[in-house]
Parts: C-alpha cells; sequence; structure tokens
C-alpha cells in the first residue's frame, strides 16, 4: 500500500516483486488468513473474507503499480515470477543477485540449495486451498486483476 514509504524510509532498498496468478495468490492469502482469524472469530466467513481482501490486493496492486511507473530508477525492482522459482529456486536467486549486480558466491549458491533440501516446500504438510472456498472465480479474478496479469504475463499457476 505505501511502497513510496519504503523507499523513502530505506533509500537504497532493492525489492524483490513475486508474481503470481492472483487467483491463486487471493486463495493461499485467504487460507492463510482464514486460519488466523478462525483463533479469535470462529464465526469468520470465508467467502465475505474472499471479497475483502480480493478488493484490498487490487487497490494494493494499482497503488504499487502507479508508484512503480513513477520511480526515477525502476532497476530497483527485480520482477520473479513464482512459477521460475518453483521450477529452477537457485537459478531465480542468481537472477536477483545478478539483477542488482551483486556477486553469487559458491558460498551462497551451496546455501541456498542446502536450505531448500532442508525446508521443502511441503515439510509441514500440503497446504490446499482454491478460489472457490472464498466465493472467488479464477476466470473472473484473472479478469478483475488483468491490468495486472496482462502487464506481467503472470499465467495460471502449474
Amino acid at each position: 500500500f505505501t511502497m513510496e514509504q519504503l523507499y523513502a524510509t530505506y533509500p537504497d532498498l532493492r525489492l524483490v516483486w513475486l508474481h503470481r496468478d492472483p487467483a491463486q495468490t487471493l486463495s493461499s492469502l485467504g487460507s492463510f488468513i482464514l486460519s488466523i482469524r478462525k483463533q479469535t472469530r470462529p464465526d469468520t466467513d470465508p467467502k465475505r473474507l474472499g471479497r475483502e481482501w480480493a478488493s484490498l490486493q487490487e487497490l494494493a496492486l494499482q497503488r504499487g503499480l502507479a508508484y512503480r511507473d513513477r520511480m526515477q530508477d525502476p532497476s530497483r525492482i527485480c520482477d520473479v515470477h513464482y512459477n521460475s522459482l518453483m521450477r529452477d529456486p537457485v537459478g531465480t536467486v542468481e537472477s536477483i543477485y545478478r539483477h542488482f549486480d551483486m556477486p553469487f558466491s559458491d558460498a551462497a549458491r551451496n546455501a541456498v540449495a542446502q536450505w531448500l533440501r532442508e525446508n521443502p516446500q511441503d515439510k509441514h504438510g500440503v497446504h490446499k486451498y482454491t478460489p472457490e472456498q472464498f466465493g472467488l472465480d479464477a476466470n473472473h479474478i484473472r479478469e478483475r486483476f488483468s491490468f495486472y496479469v496482462d502487464r506481467f504475463d503472470v499465467g495460471r499457476d502449474a
């Protein structure tokens, strides 16, 4: 919501912007937030939560992109596609370092690879969620967020 404040507070900030299918992002986010809210509000309506967070995320993306378009140095943001990160995590991290003109040593490469071996994606179980759980339709979400989907060529998550 306030990228300009982030950059004002941290003038040498380098930001990695991860891009993912918004239908999947909203479903994952909804699942996470619902699990937290249910601890204090067991009557939380998942469909209402889905509508609320779809609006919040739409506003957040619009504000973030508007600020990004006004930036004097857009190279301070490195765009990464979620699917690329999942397909080749070490190579993607290396590309982030390269984008920011930072050395990616063998020690760093080995540390990333070791962390990945020790922390597989489903280490704590499989996290399942669907847009429908939150009253959302995947195609409608992609249309609603087309300003983002089209700009960053965000396809359906595999």
